[in-house]
């Protein structure tokens, strides 16, 4: 399942090295997942969509 983070990333103005910051992983971490060469955890992203102001389902493109 591919996401779509950096689009949502763009859309919010939220830089994902202040994302790495509130979800208390590293800036490497946040690049790997808009890569797509990893995803967040459940909880992560939960968390994830609500710093971007979507809808957890909104991070993954169909």
């Amino acid at each position: 399942m591919k996401m779509k983070l950096e689009e949502l990333f763009q859309q919010s103005g939220v830089k994902k090295s202040h994302a790495a910051k509130i979800l208390n992983v590293s800036p490497n971490t946040v690049s790997n997942w808009v890569k797509g060469s990893s995803y967040p955890t459940l909880d992560k992203a939960i968390q994830l969509a609500k710093l971007l102001h979507v809808e957890i389902t909104d991070l993954y493109e169909e």
